[in-house]
């Protein structure tokens, strides 16, 4: 039975993820509504990303190849795609994750249904790249006033890999590859200080890969210093340094509690409620 078409341009940013991509392109053609293109940048990789993408491009072509000779950075992969796109909507996904086979479908209408709203992301699973385990689910803020505080205060309520965007909205900006890796908490601030809107879907539509060189396992102080620089720029509020280091110290050690088994990751626990007790209850709630 053929399958409907979505006016979706999927963008992707690649480096080196053989590993990984050929189930992240499986689960896209394994959806219930197929996207328009999927426009993967190859960012100089120098494994056997290209041949896999190309192999798949073979079988489907709605499947499309950018090759960049050189490394140019993961901001400067993301603006080619988004500047290729020719759907009325773009969509991003990381190659070393997978998509639940509904996604397309579910966020396509919603933007359809919903004409007020330009942003719409969703919660996400973040499993074990070793043993497939769910280790847990996101929480996000769902409705657009919830989500802009969240982005005011320093926090980013949109998850990167879980959007999906109107095309003249995302086109009037660009991400900054000074800023990575808080590239989608400045573009996403500076959408919504212009005043589109944003909305979260409850569902867990995004299967997130944690492996030793994912972001979401990483949490270097410089990547929450340089949000919150982003955040006094953009809606020229200030933060002290205690304020950052705590944020920091909290976020780094709750992950290492999601992210760590055995009687260590209590410890880590412990640690996070001393840095931030109201927030980690917060997030806490939906597997209590």
């Amino acid at each position: 039975m053929d399958k409907n078409i979505a006016d979706v341009s999927i963008v992707v940013a690649n480096y080196n993820n053989g590993k990984y991509i050929s189930k992240f392109l499986s689960s896209i053609v394994d959806s219930t509504y197929l996207p328009k293109e999927v426009l993967i940048t190859d960012d100089g990789s120098m494994d056997d990303s290209i041949s896999q993408i190309e192999l798949f491009s073979s079988k489907y072509n709605f499947i499309k190849l950018i090759k960049f000779p050189t490394n140019r950075g993961f901001a400067h992969a993301l603006n080619e795609g988004i500047t290729s796109a020719s759907g009325q909507y773009v969509m991003r996904l990381d190659p070393d994750d997978c998509v639940d086979s509904e996604r397309i479908e579910k966020q396509y209408n919603f933007l359809e249904s919903n004409r007020e709203v330009d942003i719409v992301g969703s919660n996400i699973v973040y499993f074990d790249s070793l043993t497939g385990e769910r280790i847990f689910n996101s929480n996000v803020p769902l409705a657009h006033h919830q989500i802009l505080q969240s982005f005011q205060s320093g926090n980013c309520g949109i998850i990167h890999g879980s959007m999906m965007c109107r095309s003249l909205a995302i086109k009037q900006f660009t991400y900054n590859q000074k800023n990575v890796p808080a590239e989608d908490y400045e573009l996403f601030s500076r959408m919504l200080k212009a005043g589109y809107k944003a909305s979260n879907l409850s569902e867990s539509l995004t299967f997130v890969r944690v492996h030793i060189n994912s972001v979401s396992n990483n949490l270097p102080f410089d990547t929450i210093k340089k949000t919150f620089q982003l955040k006094s720029a953009i809606w020229n509020t200030k933060s002290s340094y205690f304020t950052v280091k705590r944020t920091h110290l909290y976020l780094l050690y709750y992950r290492k509690f999601l992210f760590h088994k055995g009687m260590y990751r209590y410890m880590y626990l412990f640690l996070a409620v001393l840095f931030n007790p109201m927030k980690l209850f917060a997030r806490m709630t939906p597997f209590l």
